[in-house]
């Protein structure tokens, strides 16, 4: 629901998700690996101007990790 909001806002998404049939992938660029993936991680830094969740589990220290990096607003 959130990318649905954000994209008729104008925003571009971008997701995190190991799930290749997430649900908003077709609707977003998305990142198909593991939430704690360095690599996917750094991507996603790169690629935003802050972050956020959809769900209330995302490993801890992936979003600690991105916060060094960009606003990380859950």
């Amino acid at each position: 629901m959130f990318a649905l909001a954000a994209l008729r806002l104008g925003y571009r998404v971008v997701m995190l998700d190991p799930d290749a049939e997430a649900p908003a992938a077709h609707l977003t660029r998305h990142l198909c690996a593991r939430y704690d993936d360095e690599a996917a991680l750094a991507e996603l830094a790169r690629s935003c101007a802050a972050v956020t969740t959809e769900f209330e589990n995302p490993p801890a220290h992936a979003l600690a990790w991105l916060e060094q990096r960009l606003p990380v607003r859950p």
